[in-house]
């Protein structure tokens, strides 16, 4: 009947919401902008004159008269063809690009480290090899790695070395004898951390 319709018109329809995907229905209260609500705020330095404007109507005030919430030149289209709500708007778009690129970059700049550890451990399983075994690291390490480089279908270590050569280079005999204090150096800590940690240590002579 028409006292139903009526009623039903003066009260939130959750189809204002699937239209308005910005509107959230608080029970008790009534309907917000939740871009607007987000945006405007006191530091804003229109904030007064949009409060004033639009009495802070589904910003900073629950929207409740729903029966003029519909239609084309409904209380919900007036909001969003507002000057206040598209520069609220605007101003989380900008929010949302800047906050995927930055992902975007710390994302790539994490994986970039990633791949460079992995890279740098095959130099470091290399030059172990030629310590391991005794080779002589200085005239062969170089001719390892370009090997490894070769059977390496995945080309990682190639594009490795061609991203290095602006500012370093992974395989010359300076890096290899680097290497090998490094590991020198690691392996007498753990000794020494061992015998630091024992109780009682035995020492053999010949």
């Amino acid at each position: 009947n028409t006292t139903g319709n009526d009623n039903k018109k003066r009260r939130y329809q959750k189809w204002y919401s699937d239209n308005y995907k910005w509107l959230i229905y608080e029970p008790n209260q009534g309907g917000f902008c939740r871009i607007c609500r987000d945006y405007w705020k006191p530091t804003i330095p229109i904030y007064s004159e949009m409060n004033a404007r639009t009495k802070g109507a589904f910003a900073t005030q629950p929207f409740v008269n729903w029966k003029t919430a519909p239609g084309p030149n409904g209380s919900l289209e007036k909001h969003q063809q507002s000057s206040y709500h598209k520069t609220a708007a605007q101003n989380l778009s900008y929010r949302q690009q800047e906050g995927s690129v930055i992902e975007q970059l710390l994302n790539a700049s994490e994986l970039e480290r990633q791949e460079n550890r992995q890279r740098f451990g095959d130099l470091l399983d290399a030059a172990y090899f030629l310590f391991k075994h005794e080779l002589p690291h200085t005239t062969l390490y170089s001719s390892l790695l370009e090997l490894l480089t070769k059977t390496d279908h995945s080309k990682k270590l190639s594009s490795f070395f061609d991203k290095c050569q602006k500012n370093a280079s992974y395989d010359s005999t300076t890096t290899v004898t680097e290497l090998l204090q490094a590991i020198s150096e690691i392996i007498d800590e753990q000794i020494f951390k061992k015998i630091r940690e024992s109780r009682v240590i035995s020492i053999m002579a010949d």
